[in-house]
C-alpha cells in the first residue's frame, strides 16, 4: 500500500504597506513558493520500516527587499525522514537537511549559500489520551 503525498504552497507577504524605509534599497511585495513530495510504504504497516516516510522538497522565494531594482531572490532544496516513534502511527522524529542559496553577487550584493540540519519530534500518541481504570 506506497503511499505518495504531493503538496504545495503558496505565500504572499505585503512589505510595500509595512512604510519601512531602508538605507540599501526599497521594501516590496514578496511571494514564496513551495512543493514537496513524501513517500511511505504503509502508513498503518506493522512492520517498523514500512511506516519510515522519506520527503523532499523544493522553496522559492523572490524577495522582499530591491537594491538597484534587483530583488534579492532565494531558494532552497530539502530532503528528510519520518522514523515513527514507539507502537503508534503517529509520533515521529523528523530530520532534515536543506542547502540553499540567497542574494546575488552583481549590483554589489552579497549571495549566501547555507546548510540546515533540523531534528523535530512530534509526540501525538502520548497526550491527551483518556486512561481506563479498572
Amino acid at each position: 500500500m506506497d503511499s505518495f503525498t504531493l503538496s504545495a504552497d503558496y505565500k504572499k507577504n505585503y512589505w510595500n504597506a509595512t512604510g519601512q524605509t531602508e538605507s540599501l534599497g526599497s521594501y516590496s511585495d514578496q511571494d514564496i513558493y513551495g512543493i514537496g513530495l513524501e513517500y511511505v510504504k504503509n502508513p498503518t504497516g506493522y512492520k517498523y520500516t514500512d511506516r519510515i516516510r522519506y520527503r523532499t522538497g523544493f522553496n522559492y522565494d523572490n524577495g522582499y527587499l530591491s537594491i538597484n531594482g534587483k530583488k534579492v531572490e532565494g531558494y532552497n532544496i530539502t530532503a528528510g525522514i519520518g522514523i515513527p516513534i514507539g507502537q503508534g502511527q503517529r509520533s515521529m522524529m523528523n530530520l532534515s537537511y536543506s542547502y540553499g542559496s540567497k542574494g546575488q553577487i552583481q549590483n554589489i550584493l552579497i549571495k549566501e549559500n547555507f546548510h540546515l540540519l533540523t531534528l523535530n519530534l512530534s509526540l501525538e500518541d502520548l497526550w491527551f489520551q483518556k486512561r481506563k481504570i479498572n
